[in-house]
């Protein structure tokens, strides 16, 4: 029987192999993909050359405008297209049609923001130059759409359905659902709110931090009306599978006078939620009036964050608040509602059916005052089912910046075309949502740093908790631009810093969204010490993860944690010892980043969740830079109420921390001067040659963790270097002073105690 399965065991092991081996062969093709290649189509007015990469990064080459934006659309299509058709999707409320019953409520929450018709008001209030610009890339789209049916990518196969024509509008979908995704206040007002209904409006301030390195004081002085508890559920109802703590992005330009010339350098890393494949798409376009490389957003026709021939820019958040929520008190019945003048009028209704994949439509009146759609009408926080007696009064509308006609379209396409830093701020004139940070470099040797959008005019409208619809005091009167605001410029010597931190004047109120400015601080350390001056030293910046932010908060907590240092197990002193050596480098190779960020996240907890129960806690920390900024500000006040636990009848100060012991982490203090033991202290090493296991900067960094000293020159005070492949003429000289070698290998080993 053995002997008869022999020829099938064979075949089986031929196939496989074959199969492997072609598949191998493909995927190395795809990862060494460098060609050339024209698009083809009657709708072209002349030739367009195309030459991918070996990363598939397209350089598009057009004689016309017309034909270049055609391109652009062809291209993102060819390697977009389902991501672009879902975030269109997801800006409409139409998840459903592709995903099933399970995304119905966002689907429901998205209709409510009506992002659609903003869209549609927005093209038509655009310029011609716009509306021209996404015609045709519109029609590029298009066109791959109808001559690929065969090569549209697999999601659309799998759930059985082919994607829609593109239209204009779908463009301006996607910038509104970016305005969407970085308007924080629409988290963050709802769980302050959430608070206020729980606590009272005066204590709930207390959770609002504040926007400079000071003592916590009141942010308001306005009448916000006094709202009672609210159901747990609200956000968590509300948010649905929206919601990411932000991670921030930094951008910083710096401008250096050599003996040669002078010189502009700029970085940039901007985040947005993480996605496969990534929200951003990179290419290089040319016309005869433009020639930009840089990185778009799929579905949008310009570069976002690039460089021409003349200038280069990068962005980051303002992390501006532009949007409030609104207490509408209920008239006679369901159907009307107080307006601002007192007076009782009927909603307006619009019928609305969000199609099902594989179900009946779902039908619904979507009712909205004279401001927006009501948020509260898509959400489970106000069903039947409700105990709260509060939802039988009131339902809650918004205001938005994003509301607002704009025409951004045009705005990116004189910014790919600019020449100096006048047309540079001139083509951002009109920019509208969202606030974003330009930073600025250009050939001359200036750099530049440059808010724009618009932020509204608040009046009595309190930025952080709910405001009564009725009382029209509490209405927007109007916008006002970000321009100028925070604005600056360095002609020579010098550098520009934009990082989510507040660097804008106490005058006027942009936000209290703002990140720890820990980043921002890092960057302006390593820049102030000038010797960051090419492009492979900012490399090495973006790279960095040393954490002035966990410096402050082990320095703030540890002298108190040490006065319960004897109180420690063996398992604790296992974590001692480690922090006590550690330099706050957030190393993913490290423990002590665990153990501190667990020791973070439990010092929080303690702090706040006794005063606002599990549910108002995990809406508050959505938005981590809300309690990661107070928790600082409170650590620098020594008797803050917040430390009280009110479980307890004892007045509790800031030895809260000391409660931590039992969450299983305790640690000493680390001073600044304290001298930290490693393996390696007091050594001087040195790399040369190709490391196989890790890189230099990682190489560097594991040294300097032990204690070590590391230099990029051999000298007699050296004592020993580590060689890899291919080292350099430092070995020779190394040899002749008869200082130590070591492999890559034995460095390891070393640096593991072994």
């Amino acid at each position: 029987m053995f002997y008869r399965n022999i020829p099938a065991f064979l075949i089986s092991i031929i196939v496989l192999s074959i199969a492997i081996l072609v598949f191998s062969i493909n995927i190395t093709r795809i990862g060494l993909n460098n060609k050339y290649s024209e698009v083809e189509s009657s709708e072209l007015k002349d030739e367009v050359e195309v030459y991918e990469n070996f990363n598939g990064i397209p350089h598009i080459i057009a004689k016309n405008e017309q034909d270049l934006f055609f391109a652009i659309g062809y291209y993102q299509a060819k390697d977009r297209l389902w991501q672009m058709d879902i975030m269109r999707r997801a800006a409409e409320g139409r998840l459903s049609e592709a995903f099933g019953e399970k995304t119905l409520n966002q689907d429901l929450f998205l209709r409510s923001l009506e992002m659609g018709s903003l869209a549609r008001k927005s093209l038509n209030k655009m310029s011609s130059q716009s509306k021209e610009i996404l015609k045709y890339y519109s029609a590029g789209v298009n066109s791959y759409i109808k001559n690929n049916k065969d090569k549209l990518q697999f999601e659309f196969g799998a759930l059985d359905y082919e994607p829609e024509e593109w239209k204009p509008y779908h463009s301006i979908l996607i910038g509104k659902l970016m305005a969407f995704e970085m308007s924080f206040s629409f988290w963050s007002d709802y769980a302050l709110s959430e608070i206020a209904m729980k606590i009272g409006t005066e204590r709930a301030k207390d959770f609002v931090p504040n926007d400079k390195e000071t003592p916590i004081v009141n942010q308001s002085d306005t009448n916000t009306i006094l709202l009672p508890e609210l159901d747990s559920n609200f956000i968590s109802s509300l948010v649905g599978d929206f919601g990411t703590g932000y991670t921030g992005s930094n951008s910083w330009a710096i401008s250096y006078k050599d003996e040669s010339d002078k010189h502009t350098i700029l970085a940039n890393d901007p985040h947005l939620p993480i996605n496969l494949p990534s929200r951003w798409y990179q290419m290089h376009i040319s016309s005869p009036n433009i020639n930009v490389i840089g990185y778009s957003i799929p579905g949008n026709p310009s570069i976002i964050a690039g460089r021409n021939d003349s200038i280069t820019w990068g962005i980051t958040n303002v992390m501006a608040d532009i949007c409030d929520i609104y207490l509408v008190k209920k008239g006679k019945n369901d159907d009307f509602y107080i307006d601002e003048n007192g007076k009782e009028v009927e909603f307006d209704f619009v019928r609305d059916t969000i199609k099902i994949n594989g179900k009946e439509g779902h039908q619904y009146y979507r009712k909205r005052t004279k401001m927006s759609a009501l948020l509260s009408e898509s959400h489970l926080w106000n069903d039947d089912k409700s105990k709260n007696k509060f939802f039988k009064e009131y339902n809650i509308c918004f205001d938005w910046v994003a509301n607002k006609e704009s025409d951004e379209v045009k705005c990116l396409y004189n910014l790919n075309k600019a020449n100096n830093y006048k047309e540079f701020r001139t083509s951002l004139n009109g920019w509208n949502a969202p606030a974003l940070v330009f930073n600025y470099a250009d050939r001359t040797g200036k750099v530049a740093k440059l808010p724009v959008g618009n932020i509204p005019i608040r009046g009595k409208t309190d930025p952080s908790f709910i405001n009564p619809y009725w009382d029209k005091e509490f209405r927007w009167n109007g916008y006002k631009s970000l321009a100028g605001i925070g604005e600056q410029e360095i002609e020579k010597d010098g550098y520009v810093i934009a990082a989510n931190n507040n660097f804008y004047p106490d005058d006027t109120f942009i936000s209290h969204n703002w990140e720890p400015d820990s980043r921002a601080r890092r960057i302006e350390q390593l820049l102030s010490e000038k010797n960051f001056t090419t492009i492979r030293d900012f490399e090495f910046m973006q790279m960095d993860n040393y954490s002035p932010y966990a410096n402050d908060l082990l320095k703030l907590t540890l002298p108190t944690l040490n006065r319960v240092k004897d109180r420690l197990n063996n398992q604790e002193i296992k974590a001692l010892n480690k922090l006590l050596k550690w330099n706050v480098i957030l190393s993913k190779d490290l423990n002590e980043p665990l153990i501190y960020n667990f020791f973070k996240r439990v010092l929080i907890e303690e702090t706040f969740k006794d005063e606002l129960g599990n549910g108002s806690y995990n809406h508050y920390c959505f938005l981590t830079n809300y309690p990661d900024r107070l928790i600082l500000q409170l650590l620098k006040t020594e008797n803050h109420i917040l430390f009280d636990n009110t479980k307890t009848t004892v007045k509790e100060n800031k030895e809260v921390i000391e409660r931590l012991r039992t969450r299983g982490v305790n640690i000493s203090p680390i001073t600044k001067t304290q001298k930290r033991e490693g393996l390696l202290s007091n050594k001087t090493v040195c790399f040369t040659g190709s490391l196989s296991s890790m890189g230099r900067s990682e190489a560097t960094e594991r040294a300097k963790t032990q204690g070590a000293t590391v230099v990029d020159s051999v000298s007699r005070k050296l004592d020993f270097l580590v060689v890899g492949a291919d080292p350099g003429s430092k070995l020779d000289k190394a040899g002749s002073l008869g200082i130590k070698v070591i492999t890559e290998d034995e460095f390891l080993k070393m640096i593991q105690g072994e």
